[in-house]
């Protein structure tokens, strides 16, 4: 969906240095969006944008890959994903940034009607109240659940916690109800929602058990919106 609200002076703004961007790999038979990696702008030249080295980096990005570029932006208050399309154009060695050269992905600098609203979201999440009869379990240390999906999770980072890099395998815990699952998880992305940092979780094939369980406890959640 084009997007009219874009401006040259707000594409200025929103891609500038520093700026983080979320990457989606497409596939380009079928235009699937694939792994999520994320990375920031180190600068511009011209027509195009140069991006640190995406996380996480494999398998590795080639000149050519379709991407979607995706990037998370404050409109009257309310955060929305804007997204376009692009090649990896080039892949730089030495990159010039102020903290010295750096490896940098070359893509398309935007036009205008390249912007369109987009979202990651491919379940629906459900609210998770501290009345809620689930406990996630890290590293044997319980963590502040925020949502869960049949597909993914969310919860709260605290300080202490072991600082998690997208892609990063995870064991993980969900206890529903008392009794306790298993379950493998992989960092989709660690995120900044004004003074807290949240992580989300891509959750593996769960064992039938875990997802019984789980399809039983959404029921009685307040859902949220899509993931």
């Amino acid at each position: 969906m084009y997007c009219d609200t874009w401006t040259p002076e707000r594409l200025e703004r929103v891609f500038s240095p520093g700026r983080r961007l979320d990457l989606l790999v497409a596939d380009r038979e079928r235009a699937l969006r694939q792994g999520l990696r994320q990375t920031r702008i180190l600068g511009r030249s011209q027509d195009d944008l140069a991006l640190d080295q995406p996380r996480p980096n494999q398998p590795a990005l080639v000149l050519g890959q379709a991407l979607e570029v995706t990037v998370l932006v404050d409109d009257q208050g309310a955060p929305q994903r804007y997204a376009y399309r692009t090649n990896v154009l080039d892949l730089l060695d030495d990159f010039p940034t102020p903290d010295g050269p750096r490896p940098a992905l070359v893509v398309m600098f935007p036009r205008c009607e390249d912007i369109y609203a987009t979202n990651l979201r491919r379940a629906t999440r459900y609210r998770v109240s501290p009345q809620a009869p689930v406990t996630l379990l890290w590293d044997q240390a319980q963590a502040q659940l925020i949502d869960l999906s049949v597909k993914g999770l969310r919860y709260a980072w605290s300080q202490g916690d072991p600082i998690l890099t997208p892609g990063e395998s995870l064991d993980l815990v969900l206890m529903i109800h008392d009794e306790k699952f298993r379950v493998k998880g992989r960092v989709a992305g660690v995120y900044k929602n004004g003074e807290r940092t949240e992580v989300a979780v891509e959750l593996g094939i769960l064992s039938l058990d875990a997802w019984t369980s789980l399809q039983e406890l959404i029921q009685t959640l307040e859902p949220q919106g899509e993931e």
